[in-house]
């Protein structure tokens, strides 16, 4: 609809002399004044609306608010992507493991990247490469067709890696 934002002029605001008209079931009705397309956009109910700029503007008759009133209610539907984290603990019993397990596929199917936290305790002394496979086990346990951050982030106790759908 609209291609640039800094061209949202309407009606007398548009201060070229000859725009580019282009009626509300989208045919080019060619060159006019901008005068004589106000004059015929009051006439039929509605907004002569800036939709490119240009040497020679290109204008647009539409509904103005109804165009506004529906981009805004499908910028609502549209939910910003958040990233969910998930701790894991060494000792975690199996059904509590299976839990968070499905909680991830959840939050993966719903679009979300996830994090999966895994606190190493002091008392279990792993080395580093059997750290990094528990952590790929669960990730492989969430998903097979998920896609894995390459790396795994260590931060002293706490590994994690990075999960998107």
């Amino acid at each position: 609809m609209i291609k640039n934002k800094s061209a949202n002029l309407r009606n007398e605001e548009i201060s070229a002399n000859v725009i580019i008209l282009i009626n509300k079931e989208g045919e080019n009705l060619g060159e006019k004044e901008t005068i004589n397309a106000l004059s015929l956009a009051q006439n039929l109910g509605l907004d002569l609306v800036q939709v490119d700029e240009g040497e020679v503007p290109i204008c647009k008759l539409m509904d103005f608010n109804k165009v506004k009133y529906h981009k805004q209610k499908k910028d609502h539907k549209k939910k910003p992507l958040k990233r969910k984290e998930i701790r894991f603990s060494m000792n975690i019993a199996d059904h509590d493991l299976q839990i968070k397990i499905n909680h991830a596929q959840k939050f993966i199917k719903s679009g979300h990247e996830v994090k999966i936290v895994l606190q190493k305790q002091r008392r279990h002394n792993l080395s580093d490469s059997e750290t990094e496979n528990i952590l790929i086990g669960i990730a492989n346990k969430i998903g097979s067709n998920i896609k894995k951050d390459s790396k795994i982030n260590k931060n002293n106790r706490f590994w994690s890696l990075d999960l998107s759908p």
